[in-house]
């Protein structure tokens, strides 16, 4: 009787789920955006806080653009050492301001090498753009990214052509940062050097990235990260913005600055 008892136990628990969920490996390719106030393991704790098993890592660099980053051979074991379910890759924002001709001969094809790589690795990877911020004054030397609407404007643009051309995802993070902004200027979202993001910001992306990834809304926050001021607000906020989908048709031309 304890025997089948036991049994009965083993069915319920497997036709129930419990044990039959398979872990998510996501790797997280980028530089400090990425890795400032640790990005992933904020994402990896939302994730899990909402029902989800993963499994996060990251491979990242201070100051390293796309093309910068397929001279590392460091990267290329981090994408061989597991079949990745997720690959969310960040790219230096400037990147995106230098023209057409830059990001032929440079940017383009060191994503090709890099996703060929994931590919490789796992056919069935989801390949996710992580759409950065503008600096809070914007970038100055450039005269069509000299604010921060502008910047914002023109980064979003390339992310989500470039995502387009490699069949990718978009997490619209620079665009959910200009929204909140928007609405409640008194958000600091920056770090006091106007470029990385404040530990509010960090959590502001990880709640985009989830929502994109997911496709579903951020029902819980942690309680590591239930303290962060206006936590709630960007949780809805996020939720609001990106499963809303109205930001896949914003208008980003010269027009609307």
């Amino acid at each position: 009787m304890k025997i089948k008892f036991t049994l009965l136990l083993i069915i319920v628990f497997l036709t129930s789920g419990v044990f039959s969920k398979e872990v998510q490996h996501i790797l997280f390719i980028g530089n400090s955006f990425t890795y400032r106030n640790h990005l992933p393991k904020m994402f990896g704790d939302l994730a899990k806080s909402n029902g989800k098993q993963v499994d996060v890592q990251w491979n990242v660099r201070g100051k390293t653009s796309f093309y910068q980053h397929i001279g590392r051979p460091e990267l290329f074991k981090a994408i061989r050492w597991k079949k990745w379910d997720i690959v969310v890759l960040q790219g230096s924002s400037r990147d995106f301001l230098k023209g057409d001709a830059y990001l032929k001969k440079r940017t383009l094809p060191a994503l090709r090498t890099m996703i060929h790589a994931i590919h490789k690795r796992n056919p069935d990877a989801q390949i996710v753009f992580y759409m950065t911020w503008a600096y809070k004054n914007g970038y100055k030397p450039i005269p069509k990214a000299n604010t921060f609407i502008k910047m914002t404007n023109l980064v979003a643009k390339q992310y989500l052509e470039v995502a387009k051309l490699f069949d990718a995802s978009v997490a619209p993070v620079g665009l959910f940062w200009k929204s909140l902004k928007s609405k409640n200027p008194k958000i600091k979202l920056h770090q006091p050097d106007r470029g990385h993001p404040s530990k509010l910001g960090s959590f502001a992306t990880a709640c985009c990235l989830y929502c994109a990834f997911y496709e579903e809304p951020v029902k819980k926050i942690p309680v590591t990260q239930s303290t962060i001021k206006y936590a709630d607000y960007i949780r809805r906020s996020a939720n609001n913005f990106v499963l809303s989908n109205h930001w896949k048709t914003e208008d980003l031309s010269s027009k609307n600055k």
